[in-house]
């Protein structure tokens, strides 16, 4: 039994994988192909709220500026204004119709 339900997770996990990954390259590809970048300005502010919301803890603080998780937050907002993108497309399709 065991054997058997260690595949099993194996083979969910890697097609839950599968599917992130590939929706990573959508999100990066369609970045690169329309220049959707986060500004300097959007990173400060997400940076100062996050900050603002961990006032009290300086070693959070210290970790929302490390280059590693400035690094994730650029991909975090990058990929949040391509959710925008997408949506603002479907719905200016959707209106035409």
């Amino acid at each position: 039994p065991y054997p058997t339900l260690f595949r099993s997770l194996q083979l969910e996990f890697a097609g839950q994988a599968t599917k992130r990954v590939k929706t990573a390259l959508i999100m990066r590809d369609t970045a690169e192909k329309e220049g959707i970048d986060p500004t300097d300005e959007e990173l400060l502010q997400e940076t100062n709220n996050l900050m603002n919301s961990h006032n009290n803890d300086a070693k959070m603080q210290e970790q929302l500026r490390s280059e590693e998780y400035q690094d994730y937050l650029r991909t975090s907002v990058r990929n949040r204004k391509v959710m925008d993108f997408f949506h603002d497309n479907i719905t200016t399709k959707l209106k035409k119709k």
